[in-house]
């Protein structure tokens, strides 16, 4: 029996007095010794996200005439979203993926965007106002 908890330590005691109730539980149904491992959950970017994202470097590119990846390459550099690999015995910096972007990484790229935007004078509308728009909760 496997169960997956997601606690955040910010939310005080509530969640720990929470998962301290379940454990006793499942230790009661299960009625034989176990190990409990506790790691930290790395959260995945959404959708929603990923396209909110693509909606504002999209305006950008349209406005400044810049290529969309060549835009994402420069953020990319700019966040230090990249790894550095030897080529020729030379580091060169090689930008990673969004594909494998953690939610807190696709937040940083949203607000860069933003930021963008906004020294650009690109009327956009806030992430609640698009989640909103698409309905997502």
């Amino acid at each position: 029996m496997k169960k997956l908890y997601y606690i955040n330590p910010a939310d005080k005691d509530k969640n720990m007095k929470c998962l301290g109730r379940s454990i006793r539980n499942m230790l009661k149904k299960i009625k034989k010794p176990v190990q409990v491992t506790f790691e930290k959950a790395k959260m995945k970017k959404t959708l929603p996200q990923n396209s909110y994202f693509h909606l504002l470097a999209s305006m950008i590119c349209k406005e400044t005439g810049e290529d969309m990846e060549d835009f994402k390459f420069r953020l990319k550099l700019k966040l230090g979203y990249y790894q550095v690999v030897k080529v020729n015995e030379v580091d060169e910096k090689r930008p990673k993926s969004l594909s494998k972007a953690s939610l807190e990484d696709l937040i940083l790229f949203i607000d860069a965007a933003m930021e963008v935007c906004d020294y650009l004078n690109i009327k956009f509308m806030l992430p609640d106002e698009y989640f909103r728009k698409i309905g997502v909760k």
